[in-house]
């Protein structure tokens, strides 16, 4: 098996960004998801976190990244011609710069305001006001029963519980014969795609997979090992057309398909699952487009809680 893609999602709910390479960090893959959008409250200040599943209109934005790899342009599909906002992707912020709470799956962190040109640009295509804001110095803790171990070391910026999420070919086959079309992967935000041909796995075989090591083709140069740790919930963005920024018709909406039989995760007994989340402490490993994946732990159940012996 090989990795067959590589995605990072700078702003959270926005299109992503397709990489040959990318690096492991303290808080996931670099750049992935440490911007995201809010809206502010005007009568109690009340942040609220903007996603394609509420908001399916995010997916119309079109991010892609400079020549150099130091920033980030960002246009729209409603005018492609447009002069797109440039972004540092490791913005450097003054004292006194505007900072929001920011509550994502019961944990927080703190954002900090990109500034009048960001909100404007998001606001004007958006059509009511928002705020870029970026993860900057804060840090995110991640929940605890989805850690590989209370002591792990990654913690997670603006994604909502896990740093990593990995997701295969053969089970995206699934899910496209279910739709009754080619279904597109980024739809399910994976950072990992992978190619199992090689294989010769089942759908789904991933939720089994405790461990993972990527090395690079030919199986030179350390492994990467990923800690697997938990099938990963699907919520109702996976209906979203990303042609039109609006829900699929009913008929073509895949999350009541797979809520027949993916609900295999205990403790989401009501949503589908697609996927699976993971973890990896090697902070500065990179890992690449054409690497071999080897499964070299596996559980002998799809569901198993994380700190049980597999």
């Amino acid at each position: 098996m090989k990795i067959d893609k590589l995605f990072i999602h700078p702003i959270k709910s926005i299109l992503p960004i397709p990489v040959s390479s990318a690096t492991i960090t303290p808080n996931g893959l670099q750049h992935d998801r440490t911007f995201m959008l809010i809206r502010v409250d005007p009568e109690d200040g009340k942040v609220v976190n903007l996603t394609v599943k509420d908001n399916p209109e995010l997916c119309l934005f079109q991010p892609s990244l400079s020549d150099d790899l130091t920033s980030l342009h960002v246009t729209h599909k409603s005018t492609p011609s447009c002069t797109p906002i440039t972004i540092p992707l490791t913005p450097t912020f003054a004292a006194g710069t505007k900072t929001y709470p920011i509550s994502i799956c019961d944990t927080s962190t703190t954002g900090y305001d990109m500034g009048p040109e960001a909100s404007l640009f998001f606001s004007t295509y958006l059509k009511y006001p928002a705020h870029l804001v970026h993860i900057g110095p804060s840090h995110r803790s991640t929940i605890p029963t989805i850690t590989p171990s209370p002591q792990h070391p990654q913690g997670i910026s603006f994604a909502d519980v896990a740093p990593i999420l990995l997701a295969t070919d053969v089970s995206l086959k699934d899910v496209s014969n279910r739709a009754g079309e080619d279904f597109d992967i980024t739809k399910f935000r994976p950072n990992i795609y992978v190619d199992t041909t090689s294989s010769g796995v089942d759908a789904y075989d991933e939720e089994l997979w405790a461990e993972v090591e990527v090395r690079k083709d030919g199986g030179s140069g350390e492994a990467v090992r990923l800690d697997m740790t938990f099938n990963t919930p699907r919520c109702t963005s996976i209906n979203v057309d990303y042609a039109t920024g609006k829900a699929m018709p009913p008929e073509k909406q895949v999350y009541k398909k797979l809520m027949k039989d993916r609900r295999i995760n205990p403790e989401h007994p009501f949503s589908p699952c697609f996927g699976k989340y993971g973890f990896c402490e090697q902070f500065g490993q990179t890992i690449n487009v054409g690497d071999e994946i080897k499964v070299t732990k596996r559980n002998q159940e799809r569901h198993v809680s994380v700190h049980q012996e597999s």
